[in-house]
């Protein structure tokens, strides 16, 4: 097993430059699935999806749309006008959602399912087979927050697939996560081999590994210890998966770009930001560190 740690080159490997004569399809396209009722009331979490469709524009993604509850749908469409936000049939994701969600996902090349999705049996089984139908068309599934639990007992997976747990989502669906570091490690790799995908333990040092190589990004703040700054990740990761089509490449260099933003932002604000905060720091981040 290769074990390394992130750095700039690994950040670089994932950006590729645009054609001069390509268009917002070519450059990208990215499928949000996110929200639910159950979050409607706090705006930080209605906004998920958001967060994540704003960070995949902002990482260079070229054609960026999510579906949301109804409910919710005027407060994502209110973050940005660039943002294509439509509606659920209804208040959370269901089966009834299937149909047009698919018809979306085949024009996309990543998709970003679970932000605020929240853990409702109809969420959970209609994001199951969000996940197996996206397989099947050889896209790149970025599955985060509540839609692990959908997707932790799915056969058929392959490295495309791309989970990013917490500690706690990581326990949840796959067991403890020992304290010793090497410990640590061996388990997000098992793990990874176990479900034939990739695996991402965020934390303060996030393990990223495919089950052949594994990646260690270091934080050198907790600023991103705040709800949304998860969401942000997930659509950085979906925007650079739409371009460079390498779930693995991709999770590395959005966990590294993520961090360092972080560790921008401690200098100036403390522990004190926003989701916002990162997404708007994308651009200026990467022309600041010379990526492509």
């Amino acid at each position: 097993m290769r074990i390394s740690t992130a750095g700039f080159k690994d950040l670089n490997l994932a950006l590729i430059p645009r054609r001069s004569h390509s268009d917002k399809y070519s450059n990208g396209r990215v499928l949000v699935i996110g929200g639910s009722a159950d979050f409607h009331g706090a705006p930080a979490l209605s906004y998920s999806a958001a967060y994540a469709m704003l960070s995949a524009m902002r990482t260079g993604a070229g054609y960026v749309s999510a579906f949301v509850p109804r409910s919710a749908l005027m407060a994502n469409r209110s973050v940005s006008p660039c943002v294509i936000v439509r509606p659920f049939r209804s208040n959370i994701l269901s089966k009834a959602d299937l149909k047009q969600i698919f018809e979306h996902a085949g024009r996309s090349d990543s998709i970003v399912i679970g932000p605020g999705l929240g853990r409702r049996a109809n969420s959970i089984n209609a994001a199951k087979s969000i996940i197996k139908h996206c397989v099947k068309m050889n896209k790149i599934v970025i599955v985060d927050a509540d839609a692990i639990d959908s997707g932790a007992n799915l056969e058929e997976l392959c490295k495309n697939v791309v989970f990013t747990p917490n500690r706690i989502e990581f326990e949840r669906e796959f067991g403890a996560v020992p304290k010793n570091k090497a410990k640590a490690i061996k388990k997000v790799e098992d793990t990874a081999n176990k479900m034939n995908a990739c695996i991402m333990l965020k934390g303060h040092e996030t393990i990223i590994s495919n089950g052949t190589s594994t990646k260690i990004v270091r934080s050198k703040s907790a600023a991103l210890a705040t709800m949304g700054t998860g969401d942000v990740l997930s659509g950085i990761i979906g925007g650079l998966s739409a371009i460079n089509k390498d779930g693995f490449v991709s999770a590395v260099a959005g966990a590294y770009l993520h961090a360092m933003i972080g560790d921008i932002l401690h200098k100036k604000f403390g522990d004190h930001i926003t989701p916002m905060d990162l997404v708007e720091r994308i651009p200026s981040a990467l022309k600041e560190m010379g990526a492509n």
